[in-house]
């Protein structure tokens, strides 16, 4: 992941009402964003709340609360991010900072050299969907601050790290933003459609005893259509993927589907493996989509499904039945006889080899 790129994309949002994209983003993908402030120009603490109401499932998502300091250019964020191998990660990164220190049992920090220097350090651990995590970075002395991480619903907590800003640093509390990004942009074949639905809220920050106010939201240009951020009172709910399903298998006799990721190969039913070419989102207009292409009942091989560019035609576009079978074209995708053979569309019958289980 490119942090820089992260941390400038971000800050643009705070100066303008619409938000590009990166400029190494070669695929189009959500965000959204929401910007806040304190009644003081500086702090020697803060919390910071999210809990994942929905979860996109095995997918590259960051959802992350960004600050800056009052000397010099450090500046960086604390979040927690899903990935599409299934583990995810919380993180603690800063810009510029100059060593680092990890926390408790199982973190570790890194020193990252991309567009220039920073620390990052990090916890190997996916973010349960439901419980709400507080972010909470406080002063230790001579400039270094360090993130604890509590889990107020199963009660826990962990040292995430510390890293070192300059002595006497402060945290500023100009261009504080929250943000939801999903770093499949560096594939050029990203598109909104690829990406799961996911849903977070956050309540205003806090300082001691003093709360931070809204000052504004955005959403990523890209997606901005399939991305929504609402506003009320002291809470702030980000959403993205608006229409699409979470990522994950499709299950059927046995085995899920599985592509080669390849144009033109064909699909087989295999062994469930939990891998990303087993990892499917089904789109709001239908079309199935696994490592950027697309479930596809081949126009010029009858009955032949295979994965292709996605182009949401109506041999691309699949509906779950109530029968739970799944239909394009008014035929059924059928699973072969044995595991490691390919599926194919064949007229209905509603037999057990054409009942199917979705991503949520």
């Amino acid at each position: 992941m490119k942090l820089k790129s992260l941390l400038l994309c971000a800050l643009v949002a705070l100066t303008a009402a619409l938000l590009p994209l990166p400029a190494h983003a070669i695929g189009v993908t959500p965000g959204t964003y929401v910007n806040y402030t304190f009644d003081t120009a500086s702090l020697s603490q803060a919390e910071f709340r999210m809990t994942i109401d929905a979860s996109p499932g095995r997918a590259n998502v960051y959802w992350a609360n960004q600050f800056g300091f009052t000397a010099g250019s450090v500046g960086g964020y604390t979040g927690l991010q899903t990935h599409r191998d299934g583990v995810g990660m919380f993180i603690y990164s800063l810009w510029n900072s100059t060593a680092w220190r990890a926390g408790d049992a199982g973190t570790y920090c890194i020193k990252f050299q991309e567009d220039g220097t920073g620390g990052s350090c990090r916890l190997d651990r996916t973010p349960v969907a439901g419980h709400t995590y507080a972010f909470a970075i406080a002063d230790e002395g001579s400039g270094w601050y360090g993130v604890t991480v509590r889990d107020l619903t199963a009660g826990t907590a962990f040292k995430l790290g510390s890293l070192q800003t300059g002595d006497g640093n402060r945290i500023s509390t100009s261009g504080m933003v929250s943000w939801t990004e999903y770093f499949d942009w560096n594939n050029s074949k990203a598109t909104c459609d690829d990406e799961p639905y996911s849903k977070l809220t956050m309540p205003l920050p806090t300082s001691g005893s003093s709360t931070a106010r809204f000052t504004g939201s955005s959403e990523s240009s890209g997606c901005a259509a399939d991305s929504q951020v609402t506003i009320s009172g002291s809470t702030a709910v980000q959403e993205n993927g608006i229409g699409n399903s979470s990522s994950g298998e499709i299950r059927g006799s046995g085995g899920c589907l599985d592509i080669s990721g390849t144009d033109s190969t064909t699909v087989l039913l295999y062994n469930c493996t939990g891998g990303n070419n087993q990892n499917w989102v089904h789109a709001e207009n239908d079309t199935l989509h696994a490592l950027f292409s697309c479930l596809d009942a081949s126009a010029t091989q009858a009955g032949t499904v295979i994965a292709y560019s996605c182009h949401g035609g109506t041999n691309q576009q699949w509906t779950l039945a109530s029968d739970g079978s799944l239909r394009v074209n008014g035929k059924c995708l059928t699973a072969p006889a044995s595991l490691g053979n390919a599926v194919t569309v064949a007229a209905c019958n509603n037999s057990a080899g054409q009942r199917w289980t979705l991503p949520s």
